[in-house]
């Protein structure tokens, strides 16, 4: 009997713990052809909040657009910086492009997506992706690995 109640409990505790520990994760996916371009994005840069990851803005490894007017919240970690002007955009897209031309990576349009599959931005990337976590239905919070 007492070894049958241990057993009980221990499950209660471990079934808890998963369940209370459990996040929704959101995630990436290519843009289909015909979609979304980097080019687009680009021409539209101040409809975004954009943000960079790297060592420094000459040296990107990853830009994140998060749209300004889609009721949406896209909380970043300290890895990433602000993007202030459309030159600094291009110039950051052109130095992941020519990293790309280099073997350093495949440069890749993607989509970041909530849980649910909704539309949170788009993040051009050299190498390594982000992790993206759900806070609630209408907030991300993306980290870089770097």
């Amino acid at each position: 009997m007492k070894r049958t109640c241990r057993f009980t409990l221990a499950g209660l505790l471990v079934v808890t713990l998963v369940v209370g520990c459990t996040s929704d994760y959101g995630k990436i996916r290519t843009v289909e052809k015909g979609g979304m371009t980097i080019e687009a994005l680009v021409s539209n840069w101040s409809s975004y909040n954009i943000y960079y990851a790297g060592t420094k803005p000459e040296v990107p490894v990853a830009i994140l657009f998060d749209p300004k007017d889609d009721g949406k919240t896209v909380n970043v970690s300290p890895k990433w910086e602000k993007v202030r002007n459309e030159t600094s955009v291009q110039q950051m897209v052109h130095f992941i492009k020519m990293q790309g031309g280099q073997g350093l990576g495949t440069p890749t349009l993607w989509k970041v997506l909530g849980p649910d599959d909704s539309l949170f931005g788009y993040a051009y990337i050299l190498f390594f992706e982000p992790i993206i976590r759900s806070i609630d239905q209408k907030t991300i919070f993306v980290d870089y690995p770097g």
